[in-house]
């Protein structure tokens, strides 16, 4: 339902790339057409320090409209992902790097851990038991997480949340699934920011924001900023090869 009232404030500072510690153990390098479990495991350990970077942006992001906790979540659960992540054995396969993610973030609880924990462990599911992942399988990896968020939260495009990034960056990645990593995860991020940048222009019809009506207009979802940090992050892991 439609509130009367000026429009809410957005008055969040730009987001800014922070320098993150983390400096990953095994680079891919080269044109790289498929990862090992390790290469993965080390992608989402660099995912993991830019949203924990972005803690501070992405709550203040969700405060306009939302609870303002989901910076708080992500990086908690990253956090304590990366820990988990660190010490696997290597005969670990890439499947179950997802599902150490999504278990672990579904634990933080609130609506980030269950989405994102869901898009993880639906990634893990799509992965079975593979021990080499081609673009094609990772495309494949996004577009179930997609379709899992979805049929959990019951949201779809144009709704103003995280699926206005996930979509375009999934469908980005299978346009590429011929293409080597980088330039996959290139067009996906450049999907994933317009995706996310469009949410402005968007009315919320989930969670707290449904209740300000176009009065959010405006306000970008922290959501699908998240979703876009983690493609950056996929991206730059890939193109910072030794």
């Amino acid at each position: 339902a439609r509130q009367d009232g000026p429009p809410v404030t957005t008055c969040v500072p730009a987001y800014e790339m922070l320098p993150v510690e983390y400096v990953p153990a095994e680079r891919a390098g080269g044109n790289v057409f498929e990862i090992t479990a390790m290469q993965l495991r080390d992608m989402m350990i660099h995912v993991a320090d830019r949203l924990i970077a972005a803690e501070t942006y992405l709550s203040r992001l969700d405060s306009i409209v939302g609870d303002g906790d989901h910076g708080i979540c992500m990086a908690m659960g990253m956090r304590k992902a990366t820990q988990r992540l660190m010490s696997i054995p290597e005969e670990y396969l890439p499947g179950e790097i997802c599902r150490i993610i999504g278990k672990t973030v579904l634990l933080v609880g609130g609506a980030s851990g269950v989405f994102f924990g869901s898009m993880f462990l639906a990634a893990a599911e799509s992965l079975g038991n593979k021990r080499h992942i081609k673009v094609c399988d990772f495309a494949d990896m996004w577009h179930t997480a997609q379709a899992a968020v979805e049929k959990k939260g019951g949201a779809h495009r144009g709704e103003k949340t995280l699926i206005d990034a996930l979509a375009p960056a999934a469908d980005a990645m299978k346009e590429h699934e011929g293409c080597d990593y980088l330039t996959a995860l290139q067009a996906a991020e450049i999907a994933a920011e317009k995706g996310m940048l469009e949410t402005q222009k968007m009315v919320a019809k989930f969670g707290r924001g449904k209740f300000l009506s176009d009065r959010a207009l405006g306000c970008q979802d922290a959501g699908a900023t998240t979703v876009w940090i983690m493609f950056q992050g996929m991206r730059e892991y890939m193109d910072s090869a030794d």
